[in-house]
């Protein structure tokens, strides 16, 4: 027996579907609007390095947190801040906005862009929000990278410091409908990095998972997804703690 739709159901579905497209168009206007806001902040961003003859010769790989995108200049980015602290120090910047962890195994397996990593005191590694947030590939080919550029990096004689986003749930652009899903790419990463460099005495995982606690949204930039220059000092703060260990 064919059950009878009603007119109230008919109207019911109707309002379901046009509160479900009015929902969607509102999130689809949210995400165009932070990828404008994003390109505009990376746009208006100068990579920081720094010529030195005193002992300290770092270097730093990684996406747009490495590259500075969010920080007011190029001096309130990781590489600037650091500079200032050491300013004696040498800094090569060899980050790139929108760098997957990939993207840096082949930086450094390039032989047309060959990086000596013998020559660094200090090298420092930001990267994977892009692998977790903005990827959809397999997060296990992303944790086989990365546990495949820890490996290498601690061959080197350098000390590293590996440092990742903060669970994405804490991130404000990120959805709560998606961040669950988001989240388990994000721990399947943290649990990779926190088992390869427990055999290593020279890499380091920067903890920031807690970073600016109830008030993370402070430490974020006008898009909220990168720091601002808080959030950067912060940042720098934590990775020279492991530094000076």
């Amino acid at each position: 027996m064919v059950k009878k739709i009603t007119v109230r159901k008919v109207n019911l579905i109707a309002i379901a579907l046009i509160v479900c497209s009015v929902y969607l168009a509102h999130q689809s206007l949210q995400v165009y609007s932070w990828m404008k806001n994003t390109q505009k902040l990376i746009d208006a961003t100068t990579i920081y390095e720094q010529k030195g003859e005193g002992p300290e010769k770092w270097l730093i790989l990684g996406d747009s947190l490495a590259y500075g995108v969010g920080a007011s200049s190029p001096e309130n980015s990781v590489a600037g801040i650091i500079g200032s602290r050491y300013p004696d120090a040498s800094i090569d910047n060899k980050s790139d906005s929108g760098a997957r962890t990939a993207d840096i195994l082949f930086q450094l397996q390039d032989s047309g862009k060959t990086i000596n990593i013998n020559q660094y005191s200090d090298i420092l590694i930001i990267v994977g929000g892009n692998d977790i947030v903005r990827s959809v590939g397999s997060i296990d080919t992303v944790a086989r990278d990365m546990k495949q550029l820890i490996e290498k990096m601690a061959q080197s004689n350098a000390k590293v410091y590996i440092v990742t986003m903060p669970p994405p749930h804490r991130v404000s652009i990120v959805h709560d409908l998606v961040s669950w899903a988001i989240d388990r790419r994000f721990y399947t990463l943290d649990s990779v990095i926190t088992e390869t460099i427990a055999s290593f005495q020279n890499v380091h995982y920067v903890y920031v998972s807690d970073i600016g606690g109830d008030e993370y949204s402070a430490f974020e930039a006008s898009d909220r997804f990168h720091l601002n220059d808080r959030g950067y000092q912060e940042l720098v703060n934590r990775i020279l703690e492991y530094k000076n260990r």
